[in-house]
């Protein structure tokens, strides 16, 4: 894993962590608790910009696994499912075609783009409108619901990290970047040389 990768892993945690609590004092009549506006604003600029940097190099690999075949996906996803919750060993065949990337983390993909686009669209009218007006409320809710979403994702996040297999994985984000050639091979069967 690159350090830029681990870096903004660590500052989106540091900063989604920052704007949830500066957040709930942020509604018409409460007293801000931080500048959650000019933080929303810093969170917009920094994952935006590492979004275009990472379109312009095609080091996007995040949607990779909805490129299989529905029927592939369904596998692969329910396979990884009963892992994490269950302890079951995931079938060799479908483990063979696991990438980098697997299916559920794509739609996890997904989920947290769609959240991150609604924060912002509606953090920014939050901070144009005046409080009190019918667009005001709506952008509220909208903005609510980004937080339930990017809610969900850190769930989905926590439930992955909590199955002991995926350890080295996140030793790997928080410290050199590396996990063992032999945790690479029994986790990520299709991967080349040059994603290793």
């Amino acid at each position: 894993m690159a350090l830029e990768y681990r870096v903004v892993h660590l500052a989106t945690l540091l900063g989604g962590i920052a704007l949830l609590f500066t957040g709930v004092g942020s509604y018409p009549g409460s007293p801000k608790v931080f500048p959650h506006d000019a933080l929303g604003i810093s969170s917009i600029v920094v994952l935006s910009g590492y979004g275009v940097y990472l379109l312009a190099i095609r080091g996007v690999r995040l949607f990779d696994g909805l490129r299989k075949p529905v029927s592939d996906q369904k596998r692969e996803a329910i396979a990884i499912f009963r892992n994490y919750t269950l302890g079951s060993p995931v079938p060799p065949e479908v483990r063979q075609r696991i990438a980098r990337h697997n299916v559920p983390s794509s739609y996890a993909s997904i989920l947290l783009t769609i959240s991150f686009v609604q924060l912002m669209i509606s953090g920014v009218f939050l901070i144009l409108l005046a409080p009190g007006s019918s667009l005001y409320g709506v952008m509220q809710q909208i903005h609510n619901y980004g937080v339930g979403l990017t809610a969900l994702f850190v769930f989905l996040h926590l439930a992955a990290v909590s199955n002991v297999a995926n350890r080295p994985l996140l030793r790997a984000v928080f410290t050199n970047g590396k996990v063992p050639l032999v945790w690479v091979k029994e986790h990520w069967g299709n991967l080349s040389r040059t994603e290793i």
